[in-house]
């Protein structure tokens, strides 16, 4: 598959945005008028950010709701409390990282 071309790079000034969104709102449905203008906002932010660098592109990607990934405990089921509490603890009888049990071993 292709790359998609490299868009060109546009730079404008606030007051140039200002005259863009009053000359678009004329122009558009209202709904796609507050659209177009949140998101042309939302664009000129983050390049601000990163114009000053003082923002990661991770810290970015949290501000404009990138979630980092899927939380077990929200996609699987909760265990109910009784099954947990009545399931008995694993006991090992090999040696273990802080030394071998206390009980004689059968091998």
């Amino acid at each position: 598959m292709a790359q998609p071309a490299t868009p060109e790079i546009i730079r404008l000034s606030t007051a140039d945005l200002e005259r863009l969104l009053g000359e678009l709102r004329g122009l558009l449905p209202a709904k796609t008028y507050e659209l177009v203008e949140s998101l042309l906002r939302t664009l000129q932010w983050v390049l601000a950010l990163l114009e000053e660098k003082t923002a990661t592109l991770a810290r970015i990607r949290r501000l404009i709701g990138g979630k980092q990934s899927e939380k077990s405990s929200v996609i699987l089921p909760k265990a109910p409390a009784q099954e947990a509490a009545s399931t008995p603890a694993r006991t090992s009888r090999r040696c273990s990282v802080n030394g071998p049990p206390s009980w004689p071993h059968p091998w």
